[in-house]
C-alpha cells in the first residue's frame, strides 16, 4: 500500500483519505526517507472526535497526535465536518 501511495504521489497524483484514513499516510516515505505528509496540510479524525466517540482509550493511538508527530500541518476541523485540502508534491 505504501509503495502504491508513493508511486501516485511521486507522479504528481493525489493521495487522499477520509476520517481515520490518513493513518495510512503515516508510513509513506519518499526516496530520501522523508514522510510525504511532513509539512503538508492534512486533516483527519481529531482528538476531540475520538473523545466524543468514546474511542480515546480504545484506539491504539490518536490520529491527530500521530499526524503532528509525523510533521504534518494538521488542520483542525469542527467535529464531523467535511474538509478538503490539497497539498502538492514539491
Amino acid at each position: 500500500m505504501n509503495d502504491i501511495g508513493y508511486a501516485v504521489y511521486q507522479q504528481g497524483g493525489y493521495v487522499a483519505a477520509v476520517c481515520h484514513g490518513p493513518a495510512a499516510l503515516l508510513n509513506i516515505r519518499d526516496n530520501n526517507g522523508n514522510l510525504i505528509i511532513d509539512g503538508k496540510q492534512v486533516a483527519g479524525f481529531s482528538n476531540a472526535e475520538e473523545e466524543a466517540a468514546g474511542l480515546t482509550g480504545v484506539a491504539p493511538y490518536l490520529l491527530q497526535d500521530e499526524l503532528v508527530k509525523s510533521g504534518a500541518d494538521e488542520q483542525p476541523v469542527a467535529s464531523v465536518r467535511m474538509m478538503i485540502d490539497i497539498s502538492r508534491a514539491n
